[in-house]
């Protein structure tokens, strides 16, 4: 028969073992609740962390970009008016067809366009509605040329540029042992003279006068261990513009000037920059038109330009000092002679983030131009989440400052 044998157990597992229960009701409770507290603090801590990072960098590419920005416009403004060395604008003989049309007109070396409803002592209200390119050219003053229909922003001013690159070749004796004939002149072979190409706008200039004319064929040759580059404006490209004067010397109001030693040629610049629909569809830009090739081309700059107002200032002294006594919008510069006095640019920028990085709405106004609102031009934006901030440079014209 047989038996089962049970073990006893001990005295200690038994305790062991009424020692052994589960968390109650109440402590699990507990215990949720300070883990969510955990959770709560962290997440707000994370949270908080990331709004101010974007915050910071949205700041950070504003300010970038506003530097950015000003940088551009500051190099090609103080350009203005180079001609070589002659300060006259009038002594420029331009030889090409539309001479006084916006991409041409090189006799005036800075020109602006005052947007409608803009100026001192004004509020500008922007709404969605203006950050769509403009086919209205009227509302400009003076009217824009339709090379910008649909592709600026309204309500922001324009500034055009017009001068002579500072990389400059020397002109040199060519096949006749003359610096130039009737329908051609020769420059010096030299590594910049790579940059002149067929259709590009060109200047020759000495100290006295200036000649401009479109280049038609280019050729490079040497005479007497002098290599030469010969450029011709006889037409023969059919380029646009093209040439008035094919043949300098013959035919009314055609060049009648001669250049030799020291002479040099340059190529014509001229730069518009503007405020556009930026290409990321995230907002403005700032724009330029360039001339390249006899035909203009544009260019974005920089994101996040959201308004430019421009001032101009005039030096009225006689003779000129090169120093301005007051700032005029574009709109109180109606000729040529007005602009002629312009000795300093002042620009106002109003920059904003590229997208939402703000936990609470921007309801402020912006004072562009000037430090009173009677002399500058107030911007209310969209109310909307992004960083503003404002940005002022004042550009000297250096080639409308007193020689010495």
């Amino acid at each position: 028969m047989c038996s089962i044998h049970r073990s006893k157990q001990s005295p200690t597992l038994r305790q062991a073992a009424h020692g052994i229960r589960g968390f109650t009701l109440v402590e699990l409770m507990v215990a949720l609740t300070i883990a969510l507290l955990i959770i709560a603090a962290v997440g707000r801590i994370f949270f908080s962390s990331r709004s101010t990072y974007q915050v910071d960098e949205g700041l950070a590419r504003l300010q970038e970009n506003a530097r950015f920005a000003l940088d551009a416009l500051q190099r090609e403004i103080r350009m203005a008016g180079l001609y070589g060395c002659i300060r006259d604008p009038s002594k420029i003989q331009n030889n090409l067809n539309s001479d006084t049309t916006f991409p041409y007109n090189l006799k005036v070396a800075i020109q602006g366009y005052e947007a409608s409803g803009t100026g001192p002592n004004t509020t500008v209200n922007l709404s969605a509605s203006d950050f769509t390119a403009s086919t209205t050219m009227t509302d400009w003053t003076p009217s824009l040329d339709g090379v910008f229909s649909g592709k600026i922003l309204p309500k922001s001013d324009i500034v055009v540029v017009r001068h002579v690159s500072p990389t400059s070749v020397p002109i040199a004796t060519g096949t006749a042992g003359a610096y130039f004939t009737a329908t051609s002149v020769y420059m010096a072979n030299l590594p910049a003279a790579a940059d002149f190409a067929v259709k590009d706008i060109a200047v020759v200039s000495d100290c006295s006068a200036a000649s401009v004319f479109q280049i038609d064929t280019r050729a490079s040759g040497s005479t007497s261990g002098v290599n030469w580059v010969r450029l011709t404006h006889d037409n023969s490209a059919a380029a646009s513009p093209g040439n008035r004067c094919p043949s300098w010397g013959t035919g009314a109001n055609c060049d009648n000037r001669s250049y030799s030693g020291g002479a040099e040629i340059g190529k014509a610049m001229t730069t518009a920059f503007y405020v556009g629909p930026s290409a990321s569809g995230k907002g403005p830009a700032l724009f330029r038109l360039v001339l390249r090739a006899g035909q203009l081309s544009e260019e974005e700059i920089v994101e996040g330009v959201e308004n430019i107002q421009i001032l101009y200032g005039i030096d009225n002294a006689t003779p000129m000092t090169g120093y301005a006594q007051q700032y005029v919008t574009a709109a109180s510069l109606a000729t040529a002679t007005d602009w002629a006095k312009v000795v300093s640019v002042r620009i106002g920028l109003l920059m904003r983030t590229t997208g939402s990085v703000e936990t609470t709405t921007d309801t402020g106004n912006y004072l562009l131009g000037a430090g009173v609102a009677a002399a500058g031009t107030t911007i209310n934006p969209v109310d909307d989440k992004r960083r503003r901030r404002i940005f002022t440079t004042t550009i000297q014209l250096r080639n409308r400052l007193p020689s010495t």
